[in-house]
C-alpha cells in the first residue's frame, strides 16, 4: 500500500485552462510588444556583461583578484593612514567594510572613515608600517601583517591587522579590517 491508498484520498480532477483567443492585430501588437522587450533585456545584458570576447574590461569585475592587487590595496591603506588622508582611505574600502577591533564593531564606508578621522585627530601619526604583509589573491583576497603606528605625541601603538578584499565595481577594495592590538 502507498500513502495515497493508506490516506484515501480521492485523485485531483484536473481542469482544462481557459484560453483567450485574441484578434488578430492584438495578437501581432503583443508579439511586437514582447519582441521590444526581449530585446531590452538581451541588450541590458549585453550593456552589464560585455560582448563575448570583447576588450571592454566588464570581464575584471568578475575577475579573481591577484596576490598584486591585494598586496597594492593593503599598502595604498597603510599609505593613506599613514599620510592621515581620509579621502584616499576611502578609496580603499568598499561601501559595506566593516572595521572590528576588541572594543566594538563600526558598518559602513562613512561610519569607518570617520571613526579613523577620529583617531588621526587624536595623533600625530609619522609612520603607518606592514611588517611581514602577506596576502592570498582568488574571489576574495586577504592581507595580514603585523602593524606599527609610529606617533609624534605618544608610544607607537602595535598589533596584527588582516584585510579582507573583494571586487567592488572592477576594484579591489577592502571590506574588512580586523585589528588586533597588542
Amino acid at each position: 500500500p502507498s500513502a495515497i491508498t493508506v490516506a484515501d484520498v480521492p485523485p485531483t480532477q484536473l481542469q482544462e485552462d481557459e484560453t483567450t483567443v485574441l484578434p488578430p492585430a492584438r495578437k501581432s501588437a503583443r508579439r511586437f510588444a514582447g519582441a521590444v522587450l526581449l530585446a531590452a533585456v538581451l541588450g541590458g545584458a549585453v550593456a552589464v556583461v560585455g560582448l563575448p570576447g570583447g576588450s571592454s574590461g566588464n570581464g575584471r569585475a568578475r575577475a579573481p583578484l591577484s596576490e598584486d592587487e591585494v598586496r597594492d590595496v593593503a599598502q595604498d591603506f597603510a599609505s593613506a593612514y599613514e599620510e592621515e588622508d581620509t579621502a584616499a582611505l576611502r578609496r580603499t574600502l568598499t561601501p559595506d567594510v566593516e572595521r572590528v577591533l576588541p572594543s566594538g564593531v563600526a558598518r559602513g564606508r562613512a561610519r569607518v572613515v570617520g571613526e579613523y578621522r577620529s583617531q588621526f585627530r587624536g595623533q600625530d601619526t609619522k609612520a603607518y608600517e606592514l611588517d611581514g604583509l602577506e596576502v592570498a589573491g582568488g574571489r576574495a583576497g586577504r592581507a595580514s601583517a603585523s602593524y606599527r603606528v609610529e606617533r609624534g605625541d605618544g608610544d607607537p601603538i602595535e598589533g596584527r591587522i588582516v584585510l579582507g578584499v573583494v571586487r567592488d565595481h572592477g576594484e579591489p577594495r577592502i571590506g574588512l579590517i580586523a585589528v588586533t592590538p597588542s
